[in-house]
């Protein structure tokens, strides 16, 4: 039986326009968000809520129906757990041991700018805050970004039946190697696994894996002091309880709308 699912994403300004290295403009993000509206419009049993940066408007959304945009800013983001953690979190990108165990890693966003992997670490909080709006009893985490390139667009949303619904759905570009398991080997070598960008589950499965997933978080800054990004924490979420999750194997990146899509 399809189940009514809550979409939730979020966009904050990180001026990565501005990068020397992987930068895009805030237009492209926002483009890359539009495709989500029709889906979501065209579905019956979907919802959307957009946490949304403040200085940024998108006007596509004036006129629909099924979406709820909630503004942010670094204050509303202070209130989030993962980004409280940004003073943390900077003086571990910073610190001389951190450089020298990645040296060859430290262009990368995730090892040198705190703000990038903060807001990706706090898609589990953006969720938790979405349940005060709705009653939905399922939630898909998409990246504001997910649209990018045209194959990646769906024709309709989730089949929910496809998916597990007592657990946390992941996707995965590869299937899952025990070596994964090693933080420092993840770290060093960031083998691609588990895709960041959509994962699924119901709201106590969420409220769940949102706990553990601080766990994780507060293991790597206090205990191994290393920043990585928020697919090397959902891995060794899953690593340490594997049976919160179903990790689908596609193959690829951002094909898990495609083929969890409604078919008929």
């Amino acid at each position: 039986m399809q189940q009514k699912v809550c979409y939730v994403t979020a966009f904050y300004d990180l001026n990565r326009s501005t990068w020397s290295r992987f930068a895009r403009t805030t237009s492209v993000y926002i483009k890359s968000f539009l495709p989500l509206i029709p889906l979501v419009e065209e579905d019956a049993n979907a919802e959307c809520i957009v946490f949304l940066d403040d200085r940024h408007r998108v006007p596509e959304l004036d006129e629909t129906h099924s979406f709820r945009i909630i503004p942010i800013n670094k204050e509303v983001l202070s209130t989030l757990h993962c980004w409280s953690t940004l003073d943390r979190e900077r003086a571990i990108m910073e610190s001389r041991e951190f450089q020298e165990l990645i040296p060859d890693r430290l262009h990368f966003p995730e090892h040198s700018i705190p703000e990038y992997t903060l807001i990706n670490h706090s898609k589990v909080d953006f969720i938790r805050e979405a349940m005060k709006y709705t009653d939905a009893p399922y939630f898909a985490w998409i990246d504001f970004g997910y649209f990018q390139l045209p194959q990646r667009i769906p024709q309709r949303l989730l089949d929910t039946t496809l998916l597990n619904n007592e657990r946390i759905n992941y996707t995965t570009i590869q299937p899952y190697q025990p070596l994964y398991s090693n933080i420092l080997y993840t770290l060093r070598y960031a083998p691609e696994c588990i895709g960041g960008f959509f994962f699924f589950g119901s709201r106590e499965k969420m409220i769940e894996y949102r706990q553990l997933y601080h766990q994780v978080l507060a293991m790597f800054q206090e205990q191994y002091a290393i920043a990585d990004d928020d697919q090397h924490i959902a891995l060794v979420c899953y690593t340490k309880q594997p049976e919160l999750f179903t990790l689908h194997n596609l193959g690829g990146w951002h094909r898990a709308l495609t083929h969890f899509q409604i078919k008929s």
